[in-house]
């Protein structure tokens, strides 16, 4: 296991120093490191990665758009403290998640 793999793993599980042991395990369903250029890392097992595709969203008078999602924009953005870093919000993995500050 790489140094990155092993932090994933640390990510999902908690490790309790004194015991030095594992002692809780899968506290964390998804876990990924990506670098700047948007290469993946290290991933876990079951991650759905960061895609790039269609999104329909609702404009203020009930309409709606089809705007393209880029996730890995959404995470940089969301990361740099953006709140709404694209059209389509911070999604990963085709769900919605909030910034909450």
């Amino acid at each position: 296991m790489s140094g990155w793999e092993g932090y994933i793993y640390q990510i999902q599980h908690k490790y309790n120093v004194d015991k030095k042991e594992y002692v809780k395990l899968n506290i964390c369903q998804h876990a990924a490191i990506y670098g700047n250029d948007g290469t993946a890392w290290a991933v876990s097992s079951d991650w759905p990665g960061l895609n790039e595709y269609q999104h329909e969203i609702e404009n203020d008078d009930g309409s709606h758009r089809v705007v393209l999602c880029n996730e890995f924009k959404c995470v940089m953005g969301a990361a740099l403290g953006r709140r709404n870093p694209t059209e389509a919000g911070i999604r990963i993995g085709k769900e919605k998640y909030l910034y909450v500050k």
